[in-house]
């Protein structure tokens, strides 16, 4: 995996509630699963309907690693609650349990 720091793309406020308001369309017709089939073609038919701005921002990126920095979305993280614990394994390893985790609060 690359070192390199991941290209930023900021929003601003409009394309940050237009990214928020299909989230959250998504999110309603869906449900939470982010595996489930029903969302991810949710997710494939509203990227269809992004403005052409919101579209740029989420455009593919040519680096190494693939990945990209959204900046200016606002996020609850009292609302989200704690990342998962076997979200931090190794795909196929078993979840940490050590307070030494990376994935444990500080």
């Amino acid at each position: 995996m690359s070192t390199a720091a991941a290209p930023v793309r900021q929003l601003d406020a409009r394309t940050a509630g237009e990214l928020r308001r299909a989230a959250e369309k998504i999110l309603a017709e869906s449900g939470t699963s982010a595996v489930s089939r029903p969302l991810l073609e949710q997710v494939a038919r509203q990227a269809g309907e992004f403005s052409d701005t919101l579209r740029h921002h989420c455009r593919p990126v040519d680096t190494a690693d693939g990945l990209f920095v959204l900046r200016g979305l606002e996020v609850d993280d009292e609302a989200l609650g704690p990342t998962p614990a076997d979200w931090a394994a190794p795909a196929g390893a078993a979840p940490c349990t050590t307070s030494a985790c990376c994935c444990s609060p500080p």
